[in-house]
């Protein structure tokens, strides 16, 4: 059978995406400790953790959801460097979820499942058209390079937007203005602006929460227009930093930390690092 085996489409953190300058600019120590084991900051995945997990999963379900669109369209899409014009060369979401679920045992992988079903019932009919899943870009700033990856890039009435799909376990409509000075969304935004100019649409919250009964927002976000021409400034100001304590010589133990009520307990939970920090490599 010369049948190809169906993309699975599963990525990493590329390391230098828009969460490396932030965890830069929340707690260098952190930082730090990341680099040496890899223990995720504030608001990245934790396979550990069923909410986060699970999110990851429902993820990797709506990935799919969208490559197939992509693939159907007249002219397909690209991904991997290829233009797919059948469906069948990806994985469906379904069979997606249930081929990632052993990587993420703390996954609520029937929940996962049901969040994505729903997703893909409301949005049964959209009227965009796919330009990548789960895309890999490179920005230059100054010297430093910031390698980020788009959930979902798409084309709407001739202008092209970045969507960023969040699993929540609820929201309110406060929360859009904490993603609005989030560095990830000031990132794509001030990319889309370069790669795409006047055509580039803006930035898309894509929210779906994971209780029973599903619930599926895309809210406006604030346009925060001076953090966002500040952003080159604040990316190599970020770089300057990591680059100082990288030179210094010093064990990341002695690494400068944010020492503070809200910058060690987020609304993640507490640092993975915070004993570590409060009692050093003995306790």
């Amino acid at each position: 059978d010369m049948t190809p085996t169906p993309i699975l489409i599963h990525t990493k953190s590329t390391g230098h995406g828009w969460s490396r300058i932030a965890k830069i600019l929340h707690c260098l120590r952190q930082y730090g400790y990341s680099l040496q084991q890899g223990i995720p900051g504030p608001g990245e995945v934790d396979a550990s953790s069923t909410g986060r997990a699970t999110g990851s999963v429902c993820h990797v379900g709506t990935a799919h959801h969208y490559a197939h669109i992509g693939a159907q369209q007249r002219g397909g899409f690209q991904y991997g460097g290829v233009t797919h014009t059948d469906p069948a060369a990806f994985l469906a979401p379904d069979d997606a979820i249930d081929t990632v679920a052993p990587l993420y045992p703390h996954a609520a992988i029937e929940l996962a499942h049901d969040v994505c079903r729903a997703y893909r019932a409301w949005y049964a009919s959209e009227p965009i058209r796919v330009l990548y899943v789960e895309q890999l870009f490179e920005l230059r700033i100054g010297e430093h390079r910031v390698t980020p990856r788009a959930d979902l890039v798409f084309e709407s009435g001739g202008r092209v937007f970045v969507q960023d799909h969040k699993f929540l376990a609820s929201f309110t409509g406060k929360a859009t203005e904490r993603y609005a000075v989030d560095i990830q969304f000031l990132g794509w935004r001030y990319l889309g602006y370069v790669m795409w100019g006047e055509r580039f649409g803006g930035v898309v919250l894509n929210v779906a929460t994971k209780k029973a009964p599903y619930t599926f927002l895309r809210p406006p976000l604030a346009s925060a227009d001076q953090l966002l021409q500040q952003l080159p400034q604040i990316v190599k100001d970020a770089e300057a930093r990591a680059a100082l304590m990288e030179a210094s010589g010093r064990p990341v133990d002695d690494w400068t930390p944010a020492v503070g009520e809200t910058a060690c307990d987020t609304r993640y939970g507490m640092c993975a690092y915070a004993s570590r920090c409060m009692y050093g490599l003995t306790r």
